[in-house]
């Protein structure tokens, strides 16, 4: 879908401004520097991003977020992609991206940057007919302990990898 072009007319001290902001948060345009401005993107807040998620799947994306957190000292931001809010968990020192939790109403997914530098899928949480699901990348219909070693075990090697 092409996104509509708009022009908002400022003066030079807003233009500052937004170009001040956008450098600050890392932001690739002033429009995503107003959508985190005006909360239309959240705050990287765990409870704020899986607020939509049914129960389960609430309690067990704040677990692996624990997880990631604790892999690492990790500065927190929130991207939109693909109108889904994407949790972003980058090296502090290196602004590198390391992993990323996306939502849904229905499901979470979790990536890492692998050995070639891409972000790939490690993990799965989804509500389905019969039940919650969790899948990685290689299985499916896991437990949860199982998900949250192998995403341990995933970040914690692109941590060590890309550091």
């Amino acid at each position: 879908m092409v996104q509509p072009t708009k022009n908002i007319k400022v003066d030079e001290s807003v233009h500052r401004e937004l170009e001040r902001l956008k450098r600050e948060t890392g932001a690739q345009t002033f429009n995503d520097v107003l959508r985190k401005k005006l909360g239309i993107i959240p705050e990287p807040k765990i409870d704020k991003l899986a607020a939509y998620l049914p129960q389960e799947l609430r309690e067990a994306v704040k677990e692996i977020y624990e997880i990631i957190n604790e892999s690492g000292d990790f500065e927190k931001t929130v991207a939109e992609e693909n109108q889904k809010n994407h949790l972003v968990f980058s090296q502090k020192k290196e602004g590198r991206e390391i992993a990323e939790i996306a939502f849904s109403e229905e499901w979470f997914k979790v990536f890492y940057r692998d050995q070639s530098g891409m972000m790939s899928l490690c993990g799965i949480g989804k509500k389905t007919k019969p039940g919650i699901k969790y899948h990685t990348e290689k299985e499916k219909d896991i437990t949860l302990e199982k998900l949250k070693k192998n995403i341990k075990t995933k970040v914690q090697g692109s941590k060590r990898r890309w550091k």
